[in-house]
């Protein structure tokens, strides 16, 4: 099975990091929240285009180089590459080629081994059917439901938001036990 797995948010908790200091930002830029939901800071704030950058310039990057690996995705990943080939498919490198580097030296500190790297995919639709992906993890909301939409089988990995998307080919995770779960039935662990 070609299984495709996002990074930020599913392998490393770059979320909640940035969910956390976009609060302290939010106070110093005087600003409102508009949609709790939202993961994407852009529009979870009613910030100014400028002050969106700022908080981008002065996060993004740092972020990437220390944030932790969420419980359980070393695990379940190592046991999926055992019988399956593992993608990364992410939006990382938007920012430029640092954000690659820093992803492949931090998966490689972490141990954490993968077959291939679809980097700089803000819309994964079309690299995911270009690899013969099954099934995609994503917490993204938008990109989980086009990705389902398009008839590519979604891991919908849903800590912080409560958006569904109920489309039959949406599989609801909150964590990674969840993940492993679902394989399990699968029958592809």
């Amino acid at each position: 099975m070609n299984i495709a797995i996002d990074l930020d948010g599913v392998i490393f908790d770059t979320e909640r990091m940035h969910l956390k200091e976009s609060e302290k930002y939010n106070k110093i830029y005087g600003g409102k929240l508009i949609d709790k939901q939202e993961l994407r800071i852009n529009k979870r704030y009613n910030w100014s285009h400028e002050q969106y950058q700022d908080y981008e310039s002065k996060t993004t990057i740092p972020f990437q180089k220390i944030c932790p690996v969420i419980d359980g995705a070393k695990r379940v990943i190592d046991r999926l590459a055992k019988n399956n080939r593992i993608f990364i498919c992410s939006a990382r490198g938007e920012y430029g080629q640092e954000e690659i580097d820093i992803s492949y030296k931090r998966l490689a500190e972490e141990k954490i081994k993968v077959h291939e790297y679809l980097f700089n995919h803000q819309n994964k639709i079309d690299i995911c059917k270009q690899n013969k992906i099954d099934i995609i993890i994503e917490d993204y909301y938008d990109n989980a439901l086009m990705l389902a939409q398009a008839g590519i089988h979604v891991f919908y990995y849903r800590e912080f938001v409560d958006k569904k998307i109920h489309l039959t080919n949406v599989t609801e995770v909150h964590n990674w036990q969840d993940i492993e779960r679902e394989f399990e039935k699968l029958k592809v662990l």
